[in-house]
């Protein structure tokens, strides 16, 4: 267990004082530069990873993508440098909470709160993209906001430079919170400032009606969503929104890249002109993140509902923020314990369901269809695939999750009657690479070989590649990024 670093000076001038908060690769801990005499937050790189230099290039990515942006919706960086081992970097000090920590699940924040948010983030990423910078993980975990109620954008870690500079990605690597990642970055395209849009819109969809556009149980099953099932639509879930604001929103979160806004610009363009054409105004549902506070069944279901999805290292409030005013005739969300009662239902009807689903003389019960074919009956070798997949997306690094995907793909096809042999045989043989560099563990690739067994027209032999002896065979299980799935997480 590390130490803290509490009443430490770093580089001379900032003196540490409680911690803040702890993510994948980081401690935040509230400091003091006794310089200025200013609050700032700094952000320590954990002793741990500081020997990894894939961790460390990409911590020192994050310094040099958030110095090169000046801008008031963007959490600003200071100084960042190196003491006795320890590499840092001096942030400003926020301390509002973070966009997450004001979701509650089945209440819809305010409309007109919402739309503020969506204004100073797309003011922030408008910046960032100006100076070719992709940020890759937008999501409500790196949404803070200041004093002022200012939504200001935070995290570079995982930043990319359209030209190329800082862009620490290794081929194959899935950089990002699964929920939030557009379909093509899944699929593994290139990121784009259009991945920055679709990111935006589910975070919007998500803030307007208290509900994930994508949920699952693992990051590769919310990852398999994204690529090949569609949210429950927006005016489904909030018919009282004006169609314009729905528009908006689903423009953001189109599947075709091409269909979306063409840049963050545009984006805000839309965003002013619905905001001044008085459309929203005293639009119903929501909630003033202070109530959550004098809730505890609320607030324990906003506990519950985090703990599933953790955040990145991020700045944590020192102080909550100031509660908003209460508005004449805004509408409150659901009672708690109505959503219990609604929730409870749901389970029993579902429970139900499956069970009246296609029984078969023996009286067993016959799959409905698998989560990205509906329909589609789950034949016994695409169960083992994505038994194979669960066990291989938690613990098995990067690796492990890039193979979990793969091997889902397969199983889609297995499901489908078509060929799958040429992919199985593909995978198998990068696999086996990934062994001999040491960057899959033993058991890892022994689950997946046994898994790839099964599949029709599979070549064996492409596992031959020697295995080099590297650790304790079972892979360092580091998860890339901050903490989130690409290959865990999120939240």
């Amino acid at each position: 267990m590390e130490t803290t670093l509490t009443d430490r000076v770093l580089g001379g001038r900032y003196e540490v004082g409680p911690l803040l908060g702890r993510g994948g690769m980081a401690d935040v801990y509230d400091a003091v530069d006794t310089r200025l005499g200013r609050p700032v937050a700094v952000k320590v790189l954990r002793a741990a990873m500081a020997t990894r230099p894939e961790v460390r290039r990409r911590f020192e990515d994050e310094a040099r993508a958030a110095a090169k942006l000046s801008h008031p919706n963007v959490v600003a960086v200071y100084d960042t440098g190196e003491d006795e081992g320890l590499a840092w970097i001096v942030m400003e000090r926020l301390s509002g909470e973070t966009l997450a920590a004001r979701m509650v699940p089945g209440r819809p924040l305010e409309t007109e709160f919402v739309l503020r948010v969506a204004g100073d983030v797309l003011g922030a990423l408008t910046a960032a993209h100006a100076a070719g910078i992709v940020h890759r993980d937008v999501k409500p975990g790196n949404i803070l906001f200041a004093d002022n109620g200012c939504a200001k954008v935070t995290d570079f870690g995982i930043a990319k430079s359209v030209e190329g500079v800082g862009d620490s990605t290794t081929a194959g690597m899935l950089l990002g919170t699964p929920r939030y990642l557009s379909p093509e970055r899944v699929e593994g395209a290139a990121s784009t400032a259009s991945s920055d849009i679709y990111s935006l819109g589910v975070v919007l969809y998500e803030a307007l009606t208290g509900q994930r556009a994508f949920e699952g149980d693992t990051p590769v099953t919310v990852a398999y969503r994204v690529q090949h099932t569609t949210p429950t639509p927006l005016a489904e879930l909030r018919p009282d929104l004006p169609p314009a604001l729905v528009a908006l929103v689903e423009k953001a979160m189109t599947r075709d890249p091409a269909e979306r806004f063409a840049t963050t610009r545009e984006m805000a363009a839309a965003l002013a002109e619905l905001q001044d054409s008085g459309l929203v105004d005293g639009v119903g549902a929501g909630y003033d993140a202070a109530e959550v506070d004098a809730d505890a069944t609320v607030a324990v279901a906003r506990t519950a509902w985090e703990a599933g999805s953790p955040d990145p290292t991020s700045i944590a409030a020192a102080a909550p923020a100031a509660p908003a005013a209460s508005r004449p005739g805004r509408r409150r969300g659901l009672d708690p314990r109505l959503i219990v009662v609604l929730v409870v239902g749901a389970v029993i009807l579902l429970l139900l369901a499956v069970m009246a689903v296609g029984r078969d003389g023996n009286g067993t019960v016959t799959p409905a269809g698998t989560a990205g074919n509906p329909g589609v009956p789950q034949t016994p070798v695409g169960a083992e695939l994505r038994a194979a997949a669960e066990r291989l997306s938690t613990g098995d690094g990067d690796r492990g999750v890039e193979a979990a995907r793969r091997l889902g793909q397969i199983a889609d096809k297995v499901d489908a009657g078509q060929s799958a042999g040429a992919d199985a045989t593909s995978l198998l043989r990068d696999a086996a690479q990934w062994r001999s560099d040491g960057e899959l563990g033993v058991r890892a690739f022994e689950t997946l070989r046994t898994a790839l067994a099964k599949v029709p027209g599979v070549d064996m032999n492409a596992a031959a590649v020697e295995p080099t002896a590297s650790g304790d065979g079972d892979g360092d299980g580091e998860e890339k990024g901050d903490g989130k799935a690409k290959g865990k997480k999120d939240d």
